[in-house]
């Protein structure tokens, strides 16, 4: 091999293990896996034990292992290692050889095979960790101060429910309890967007929540306090067309959806409040009015139609156009006006509109009403005939 070749053959080499070393402490450990045994939802006042399986790669050496809490509200706390179990095995590798040609009085060959091996080291490290808020926790495991992994919902803790406590499960609610049962009792707060399930014909604020409890409907009370988005504060919950002054909150009775009377709305923080004492499907919703029928209305109601005063309906006028390729005729008009009617059946305080000629006829008395074309052509004909029978009785005279 020339000169030439043996400095590339280097350099090649020499970069390839100079990206191994630069690179191997972010990538020589893997995790294989995450355990909480035990229930994953925790009392906030237990300790939390934690096992991590950690592979890696020949010949790596862990210097230092840290497993980092964070809570919902991004607090971070440092796990205590208890101890690591390294777990070693080995992998085979069949292998083979080859001896060299001799030249001369004589000749011969050889080969050969065997196995080799190479080993590696899988450990599984333990930790504890006691928490301090309720909620999901995640971890990120570091290596030599590289982070190896992650896991985005390592284990969750729910609180042991207090009289006059706010909780806030997720946020969008806020729970306080007034009352309680004796002993110790938790909660199961989920929040889902989108539209609640049989809610057709109810305008939905955009979420809804399912809500449990280890204690008896009617055992507790609570208040919950629901918030809606109003960014801009016209008074509309954002991304729909609900007035903040018609939302309420509805609860699901497993047939039905149920009005909660008597909420409580604050339109300057956005929320709603109602009282309960059973825990179901709960979502702020609207119901629309529904629409009065048409020509009906007790006193001081407002028909479809027209306008109502004293309890009487006054029906708008309604005029019939014609349609699209008929022969053009004058407009019909219709009045239709209803009268209250006396203990006797008649009707009293009636008053007949005045009578009136439609637009485009004219009145010829007992001939009716004619179009005005019409009524201007009798007109004359009647002229000349009397003037024909004036003149023939003028010369029968003569």
């Amino acid at each position: 091999m020339s000169l030439k070749s043996r400095i590339s053959s280097f350099a090649i080499t020499a970069l390839v293990i100079g990206v191994i070393l630069l690179s191997g402490p972010a990538t020589a450990f893997s995790i294989l896996g995450w355990t909480v045994p035990g229930n994953n939802l925790k009392n906030i006042n237990s300790t939390v034990e934690i096992f991590i399986d950690v592979g890696k790669l020949s010949n790596e050496v862990i210097q230092t292992i840290v497993l980092n809490i964070a809570d919902e509200n991004g607090n971070v706390t440092e796990a205590t290692l208890q101890n690591c179990t390294p777990r070693n095995y080995l992998q085979s590798h069949l292998g083979y050889g080859y001896g060299s040609l001799g030249y001369g009085y004589g000749y011969g060959y050889g080969y050969g095979y065997g196995y080799a091996h190479s080993e590696r080291s899988e450990l599984s490290c333990k930790f504890q960790y006691r928490p301090t808020v309720p909620g999901i926790h995640s971890g990120t495991l570091l290596i030599n101060g590289f982070e190896a992994g992650s896991n985005s919902s390592l284990f969750n803790v729910r609180d042991k429910l207090q009289i006059n406590t706010l909780y806030n499960p997720t946020s969008s609610i806020d729970i306080i309890y007034s009352s309680l049962p004796a002993g110790d009792h938790f909660m199961d707060v989920s929040e889902t967007t989108g539209t609640p399930p049989n809610s057709t014909g109810f305008l939905v604020a955009g979420t809804y929540f399912d809500i449990n409890a280890t204690m008896s409907n009617e055992e507790f009370s609570a208040t919950l306090t629901f918030s809606y988005p109003d960014a801009d504060n016209d008074g509309i919950v954002d991304g729909t067309s609900i007035n903040e002054n018609e939302l309420n909150v509805y609860y699901w009775d497993t047939s039905s959806w149920v009005l909660v009377p008597s909420p409580v709305r604050d339109a300057v923080n956005n929320t709603i409040t109602i009282t309960v004492d059973h825990f179901t499907l709960f979502a702020p919703m609207s119901q629309p009015a529904s629409t009065p029928s048409s020509g009906t209305g007790g006193a001081g109601s407002l028909s479809s139609t027209g306008g109502t005063v004293g309890g009487t309906t006054a029906t708008t006028p309604t005029t019939t156009t014609p349609e699209a390729g008929s022969e053009p005729s004058a407009p019909e008009t219709t009045y239709n006006v209803e009268y209250p009617v006396d203990e006797t059946g008649q009707a009293s305080g009636e008053t007949q509109p005045a009578a009136q000629t439609p637009t485009g006829l004219v009145s010829l008395g007992p001939f009716g009403n004619v179009p005005a074309g019409t009524a201007v052509l009798a007109g004359i004909i009647i002229v000349i005939i009397l003037g024909i029978g004036y003149r023939f009785a003028r010369s029968r005279k003569k």
